[in-house]
């Protein structure tokens, strides 16, 4: 079951809008932000107390499209026939697709990181993050090893979100050949360790022209403002098995979004002579 109204990945048409997925802790804000400022792209996102129908600041309409409630206030809205945005960014996949129509169909973008490094990303970040939703200020008594190894760590959270399952239901081989599905069939895929060819490949794919020259460079280059930084785990370390072994779902899922960008950058959008673009060599450097 695909969702109706997000565009197959290489089709488009003059009237849809854009679909960012955004995996939390990957990239998320820094796209944003070149999205707004580097494309001048408008996208839905709440800034004040009460959403409402109007601009809170320059390409922001103050509605939010993050949280199940949003969402259903976004859809009560007719948010994306409404005309007033380019561009909704959510991290559910399912439920931000429903507000795709037939008359603005969506087309799918996403920006994957390697499960491991983001499970290790979230949890410093969560038990930090005061002014999230997803603030967890218990996890500040745990080690991540702790944390990995309890019975409450929700695992394969992309898979999930593709195939509409539940944290308490057991995952199976079957669900990750859907999520595959899903991904070649809706998403254009970018990876985070490689923003400048996901950048490059993003620009072909969608014909975006930056307002001002080198603008997506500089944020992706300049001094992190929102650096989660925390103590390094051991890469093949027992907490990383842990981690690995717990996660393996969404592990077969990230390898084959390599794939998928190795081909997009091969097949899809080659870089022309010179501009060098993406040196297809990552799956094993990203095991």
């Amino acid at each position: 079951m695909l969702p109706m109204y997000l565009r197959n990945t290489y089709e488009k048409e003059d009237t849809d809008r854009i679909f960012f997925w955004h995996i939390p802790k990957a990239s998320g804000s820094t796209m944003k932000n070149i999205l707004n400022f580097c494309f001048g792209l408008s996208r839905a996102e709440q800034l004040q107390a009460e959403p409402s129908m109007q601009f809170a600041k320059k390409n922001i309409l103050n509605m939010d499209t993050t949280s199940p409630k949003g969402l259903a206030v976004s859809y009560a809205n007719n948010l994306v026939n409404a005309n007033k945005v380019d561009l909704i960014v959510s991290n559910y996949f399912l439920s931000g697709s429903a507000l795709f129509t037939d008359q603005h169909h969506g087309r799918t973008f996403t920006i994957l990181r390697h499960p491991v490094e983001l499970a290790i990303s979230l949890f410093y970040y969560r038990r930090q993050a005061t002014w999230e939703r997803s603030y967890q200020p218990a996890w500040t008594k745990l080690t991540f090893h702790d944390f990995v190894s309890s019975q409450h760590y929700m695992d394969n959270w992309m898979v999930r979100q593709l195939t509409g399952t539940s944290p308490w239901v057991d995952l199976k081989a079957s669900h990750l050949e859907r999520a595959k599905r899903m991904l070649k069939e809706k998403i254009f895929v970018g990876i985070m360790s490689e923003m400048d060819e996901t950048l490059r490949q993003l620009k072909a794919h969608f014909g975006w022209e930056e307002k001002e020259s080198y603008c997506a460079y500089n944020y992706l280059h300049s001094a992190p403002t929102n650096q989660n930084k925390h103590p390094a785990v051991p890469k093949g370390g027992s907490t990383w098995k842990i981690v690995v072994e717990k996660e393996k779902y969404d592990m077969g899922l990230y390898y084959y979004a390599l794939e998928l960008f190795a081909e997009q950058a091969n097949k899809k959008y080659p870089a022309p002579k010179g501009e060098g673009g993406s040196s297809i060599s990552w799956t094993d450097k990203q095991r």
